[in-house]
């Protein structure tokens, strides 16, 4: 039975991994506690039971979830080590990693935290009698309703059913969100991807949530996956960092680098980030950056549901 249950891949934070430290740990930087520690990737990105869920006949199933995640990472893995390398990808291998960046963007705590905002608002509608559960897909007059189920689809989950959340709540249905990495796998896909080579004294860095994304001027009102100025920002390596958008046709670009990119991209990661920031070196000049983003994790803000 499998009971470390990684949110960031091992494969994934190998590549932050200080190349000067014989123990092959990189350093983790804590935005609650304010502090640097190094570590194995062994020990990092994960929590006791993460993906563990009670089957109908009461049992402990630590490895349903865990094994369906790795079979997405042993796909990607090659395809990861390519663009690392600064390789122009193949169909195949676009596709692997477009299906890693999904899952890397469900699968992580901010997500899951965002379910649980969501699950729980819904939960308080029916409990008060503001929505009725149906066995069809919930329409409704009502505006908290329809914010919830707005909520839910800018996060990428399916169309839901209010019976089927008073059915699958709790973990059932917070793991189940995991799986819509699918559904926004051929988003990321159909973006053009551009790589950034680091050029200068910063490095990338990464985060418990990588795969963040944003429009200028949007923060206000929202920004999808869909709006044409967004940008998606996931770093790769200490290397490399890859930005996605609509400014161009689905393929891949190479952009020269520069501090002021490579900071801009670690940035949004940063900011990005529920607690952990990983990276290749020990720095307190990161440090004091990464505390000055010590409460802008992604949140959901349902506006209207409750009196």
């Amino acid at each position: 039975m499998k009971r470390r249950h990684h949110y960031a891949p091992q494969m994934y934070l190998e590549a932050f991994v200080d190349p000067t430290d014989a123990k092959g740990r990189l350093y983790i930087y804590d935005k609650k506690l304010g502090v640097i520690q190094p570590s194995s990737t062994k020990d990092a990105g994960l929590e006791k039971h993460y993906y563990s869920f009670h089957t109908e006949t009461g049992e402990r199933d630590s490895d349903t979830v865990e094994d369906a995640l790795q079979r997405v990472e042993d796909a990607a893995a090659p395809a990861m080590r390519a663009l690392r390398a600064g390789k122009v990808l193949d169909a195949d291998q676009r596709a692997h990693v477009a299906l890693f960046m999904a899952y890397q963007y469900t699968r992580v705590p901010v997500s899951r935290r965002k379910t649980e905002t969501i699950q729980h608002s819904i939960m308080q509608l029916l409990a008060r009698g503001q929505a009725e559960p149906s066995s069809s897909p919930c329409q409704s007059n009502d505006a908290s309703t329809r914010s919830l189920i707005e909520a839910l689809r800018s996060e990428g989950i399916r169309p839901i059913r209010l019976d089927e959340l008073r059915d699958e709540v709790g973990q059932h249905a917070m793991l189940a969100s995991i799986f819509r990495a699918d559904d926004l796998a051929p988003v990321f896909n159909a973006m053009a991807w551009f790589l950034v080579r680091r050029k200068g004294r910063y490095k990338f860095v990464t985060s418990d949530n990588p795969v963040v994304y944003g429009a200028p001027g949007d923060r206000d009102r929202g920004v999808g996956l869909g709006t044409a100025g967004v940008e998606v920002s996931f770093t790769v390596s200490p290397e490399i960092g890859l930005r996605a958008n609509w400014r161009a046709p689905a393929g891949q670009y190479e952009t020269p680098g520069t501090d002021g990119i490579t900071a801009i991209v670690n940035k949004r990661v940063i900011a990005g980030a529920l607690r952990f920031v990983y990276a290749s070196e020990y720095s307190e000049a990161l440090l004091r950056l990464v505390l000055k983003f010590r409460d802008t994790a992604p949140r959901v803000v349902v506006r209207g549901t409750l009196d």
